[in-house]
């Protein structure tokens, strides 16, 4: 940010500098955790610990393993490349293919 630029943001009134602040995107996604945090609090008083941790917890795990391992199955060829990328990299023949296929 240039200095032009700071002197005129600290001269916006200060409902505008709170308005900025609270609609940046580190403030939305605070807000995002912190209502995430407030609903598991509110289970977890109305379900109790365990049953908190047998319904939703277990459920969330089950639920993020299948995905990530149907993303690991879906970027297997993406992975194969980079692989292979990094393999012709690692001998000084193939980086000079790679500088000249780049190049080209």
């Amino acid at each position: 940010m240039t200095a032009r630029r700071a002197i005129a943001k600290s001269r916006l009134p200060l409902r505008a500098r709170i308005w900025a602040a609270a609609a940046s995107p580190a403030a939305r996604k605070t807000y995002i955790v912190v209502g995430a945090v407030g609903l598991a609090g509110i289970a977890l008083a109305i379900f109790g610990p365990r049953r908190f941790q047998r319904e939703v917890l277990k459920r969330l795990a089950r639920t993020a393993a299948s995905e990530s391992e149907k993303l690991w199955n879906d970027t297997q060829s993406l992975r194969s490349q980079f692989r292979g990328m990094i393999g012709r990299v690692a001998d000084p023949k193939g980086r000079e293919a790679m500088v000249r296929d780049f190049q080209s």
